[in-house]
């Protein structure tokens, strides 16, 4: 019983990429920024500067096809480098003041589709969905 279950989840999970991909889409900024170059703002978002390695590794792309995305962001400002304090051959990434304005925007704008989608059910539906969320999140972190 308990394996069912278990390939039900991991049937379900397949498919939200897919999902969220669509969501993206439709709340893609009209600048021609990429799904992938979206992502690595919302990953620097969480946080302060990120050695370029620890992107590549959340996003299991290699660095070389790391650089070409960051290069993009660097020259629409939404991103910039920094050297290593204690080692210069590490770089840092972190988003600008305009970069962060950017990506507040755009949360917003995927919050407005999200909800207009999530529009038929209660409250108490959605928070119950977000706590489940949070439980996967949870859970994956350790894979």
């Amino acid at each position: 019983m308990q394996q069912d279950v278990l390939v039900s989840i991991v049937d379900r999970m397949m498919v939200l990429p897919l999902m969220y991909r669509k969501l993206m889409k439709k709340a893609e900024p009209q600048n021609n920024i990429g799904m992938a170059q979206l992502n690595i703002m919302i990953f620097l978002d969480k946080g302060d500067k990120v050695p370029m390695y620890d992107i590549a590794d959340k996003m299991s792309v290699s660095k070389p096809n790391l650089t070409p995305l960051v290069d993009k962001l660097c020259a629409l400002g939404y991103v910039e480098r920094f050297p290593g304090e204690l080692d210069r051959r590490v770089t840092f990434i972190g988003l600008t003041e305009k970069g962060k304005k950017f990506i507040d925007e755009y949360r917003i704008s995927l919050a407005k589709i999200i909800g207009s989608s999530f529009s038929s059910m209660s409250l108490q539906e959605q928070k119950k969905l977000d706590s489940a969320m949070d439980t996967i999140m949870k859970s994956l972190t350790s894979v």
